[in-house]
């Protein structure tokens, strides 16, 4: 089992994290580290040593959209090549520029080399703003649901435009059937979005 070693959090700057080590504890580039505030964790990642005892950390993972995850997609042999597709969700607050420099380095001593990524940009709405307010409001004064709302990875025609977000329609604790054969969605259901989506168009209106 690996020795815990204990840094301060010494600078914050959005998603940059510089923190100090003892002189002999400094972590290497690409370590992880776990970080805990007010029994919340956050792990971020060394990306340069900065001299006095500090590293320069990207924070992956975010209170909003939780951590940065990854998934082999498609494993293929083709002309005595392996080639792995590999399908990366980090959360806003993490580079995607970053990221493929990243594996790109951690990859290259084993033989790999890093294709062209196609990086998607995250779609995210401060949930405190007034434009998630506005369909937060018009959601629970129909349904009086005051749960907090929450972010999900996934593909979204929102990324197509600025400023848009994804809203509905499904609702907790029903099933959810979209894209596939069976799709539908209930009568009852279409006439209560309508008064929801009624209601937060007036209210993103009066911005």
């Amino acid at each position: 089992m690996s020795e815990k070693h204990i840094g301060e959090v010494v600078q914050v700057i959005g998603p940059v994290l510089d923190i100090r080590f003892a002189h002999d504890e400094l972590p290497a580039l690409l370590n992880a580290i776990e970080i805990e505030s007010n029994g919340a964790k956050l792990t971020a990642e060394v990306a340069q040593q900065i001299g006095d005892d500090v590293v320069r950390c990207i924070a992956m993972t975010s209170p909003d959209s939780g951590p940065l995850s990854m998934n082999v997609g498609l494993l293929r042999v083709e002309d005595g090549l392996i080639r792995l597709s590999v399908d990366i969700r980090h959360p806003e607050t993490a580079a995607a520029d970053h990221i493929a420099e990243t594996v790109r380095r951690a990859v290259e001593p084993y033989g790999f080399t890093l294709a062209p990524i196609h990086p998607e940009k995250s779609v995210y709405q401060d949930k405190n703003g007034p434009v998630m307010q506005s369909l937060l409001a018009a959601y629970r004064q129909e349904t009086g649901d005051l749960s907090a709302p929450l972010a999900i990875g996934g593909g979204t025609y929102a990324k197509a435009m600025e400023n848009i977000i994804a809203f509905g329609p499904v609702f907790p604790g029903e099933e959810s059937r979209e894209h596939q054969a069976d799709e539908y969605i209930a009568l009852d259901n279409i006439e209560r979005l309508r008064r929801i989506y009624a209601q937060a168009f007036q209210n993103l209106l009066a911005l």
